[in-house]
């Protein structure tokens, strides 16, 4: 079916999470543990904008999700009895996939509740404008939490994957992913440091080895370049918003280290 591969991607590896913790409503009791309603939402408002539109549609997903909670709740009480909840390795993977949601979630809060001021946004402008190197670049990108997902990603394109259904599939930059990973054309100044030097660093057509930053880790594939022609400040308005709260958010979590206790 269409959707499954949609509703995989949806999913994710956030049904064994989901399922740990069960409110009231439900939508299933699985051997007297329930599948919350709650859960289906969330995991439906995880689809591309629009895609749900289609009131058969969303049907046929929310059916599918519903199937793959309770397949999911079972593999996990099994998994469950026989004692992997108390495996080393699954529980050091349970840790971190609860701060991972978590910093995540201080991550969408800190974009959302910063906007930046005009002025800041002007001065991004002329910044921008300063640092431009003679050119701008069509580049493609897919976002995932880890590295070793990332190289999953890279090894299934060196063995033929289309770029663009990889995107749809994983990517969690939800701006681009319905796009298939599509970030148009911008100069490398718009982009972190990191991500703007590999990107510069590939020859058209190439894709990168996995790049961290602290959005997660990304495969980036170039497709073009081509001389600067400097956009109008309204044009780019909303690349400069997401730029400026990302170096403010770059600096908080700067100042955070430096009153940070840490020793090694």
């Amino acid at each position: 079916m269409k959707n499954k591969f949609l509703v995989a991607a949806i999913l994710g590896g956030m049904v064994f999470g989901a399922v740990a913790a069960i409110p009231q409503d439900s939508i299933a009791v699985v051997n007297g543990e329930k599948v919350s309603k709650s859960v289906v939402d969330f995991l439906m408002s995880q689809a591309p904008a629009g895609y749900l539109k289609d009131d058969k549609r969303a049907g046929e997903v929310r059916e599918h999700i519903k199937d793959q909670l309770v397949r999911a709740l079972v593999i996990y009480q099994e998994a469950k009895k026989r004692g992997f909840e108390e495996h080393p390795d699954v529980k050091i993977a349970q840790n971190l996939a609860a701060q991972d949601v978590v910093v995540r979630a201080f991550i969408k809060d800190y974009m959302d509740t910063h906007k930046p001021t005009d002025r800041q946004l002007k001065e991004a402008y002329e910044k921008m404008k300063q640092n431009m190197n003679g050119q701008e670049l069509h580049l493609h990108h897919i976002l995932v939490s880890s590295d070793k997902d990332a190289k999953m990603i890279r090894s299934k394109l060196l063995r033929g994957a289309k770029f663009e259904d990889l995107a749809k599939r994983y990517s969690k930059d939800t701006v681009s992913k319905s796009n298939g990973g599509d970030l148009g054309w911008a100069s490398p100044s718009v982009y972190v440091k990191s991500f703007a030097d590999v990107a510069e660093s590939l020859k058209e057509g190439a894709i990168s080895d996995p790049v961290k930053t602290q959005f997660g880790w990304h495969i980036i594939r170039r497709d073009a370049a081509r001389p600067t022609k400097v956009p109008d400040f309204d044009a780019i308005k909303p690349q400069l918003e997401q730029m400026v709260v990302q170096e403010d958010l770059q600096k908080y979590v700067d100042s955070l280290l430096k009153m940070a206790k840490v020793e090694r």
